[in-house]
């Protein structure tokens, strides 16, 4: 396989909005693209370099905003409904509230119009788990401590 037929592959995987995707294999994602743009932003302050910083947000940027908006479609299509409230996923700050509700919310245990329900796979539902015992924990403390209710 030669490197633009693995980059139209990756794309394809990427983008596909065709399937349902549950309440674990979602947050997996989550913390999967959370990850990336938490070292992302460290590594643009760590280095001095500017065009590398450029390229590398040029590049990176739009496939996690792709990425975002894939894993939305396809976990709103497992709550039978449309994947046009996706864009929600973008604005900052209504993003986590959006999240949160998506992560709750029960989806179809039945065959919807958009496929069948694919349970999770192993990967998601650790790291599913990481993202509700780490990440949601901290997003509250910091909202508390921010609020002045804690600390």
């Amino acid at each position: 396989m030669n490197g633009k037929q693995l980059s139209a592959n990756l794309i394809t995987v990427l983008a596909n909005t065709e399937y349902r995707l549950g309440r674990l294999a979602f947050l997996a994602r989550l913390l999967f693209i959370f990850t990336l743009m938490f070292n992302l932003t460290r590594l643009i302050f760590i280095t001095s370099n500017i065009s590398y910083n450029f390229a590398l947000m040029a590049i990176l940027l739009p496939s996690l905003i792709i990425y975002s908006l894939t894993i939305t479609i396809r976990r709103l299509h497992d709550m039978n409904q449309n994947g046009s409230p996706s864009f929600i996923i973008l604005i900052p700050g209504i993003n986590i509230i959006y999240a949160t509700i998506l992560s709750l919310k029960k989806g179809d245990p039945s065959p919807n119009q958009y496929g069948s329900p694919i349970p999770a796979l192993l990967w998601e539902k650790i790291l599913g788990w990481m993202c509700i015992l780490t990440i949601f924990p901290m997003l509250f403390i910091l909202l508390m401590r921010d609020l002045n209710i804690i600390f």
